[in-house]
């Protein structure tokens, strides 16, 4: 009875097809700002375009240009932050580099991609 009610309440739910397919990237952009301003925070990918020039967008800074894509978004959602301190420095050594372009079809999942998010990961050094 339960996955009954459970079914009908996503049969009746509605969807706006439109914000799907237009979503606010201004709201996210808005966000990476907040969080980019408080100098203690610095994004290991953030001369991620040094690594891979092919990502360059000059409205993203040196950030990866996505690293979520699906049929209705292709953004950058995804960030590895750090911060040091007076007692512990952290510097970033390596970080891993984003796949090809040429296997993401239309979006992700797909069989090359188990997720419809990129993997970002980073090497740190601890001084």
């Amino acid at each position: 009875v339960a996955t009954k009610k459970l079914e009908e309440e996503i049969q009746a739910k509605e969807y706006n097809i439109t914000q799907l397919e237009n979503p606010d990237l201004l709201s996210i952009e808005e966000i990476v700002k907040i969080i980019e301003s408080n100098e203690s925070l610095q994004s290991a990918y953030s001369n991620y375009t040094k690594l891979d020039p092919t990502y360059l967008e000059p409205k993203y800074g040196y950030e990866p240009i996505y690293t979520n894509i699906t049929p209705f978004f292709k953004g950058t959602l995804d960030y590895l932050f750090y911060r040091s301190s007076s007692k512990q420095q952290i510097e970033v050594e390596s970080i891993f580099s984003l796949p090809d372009r040429e296997n993401f079809g239309e979006g992700l999942p797909n069989l090359v991609h188990g997720s419809d998010h990129l993997s970002i990961a980073a090497k740190f050094n601890f001084k």
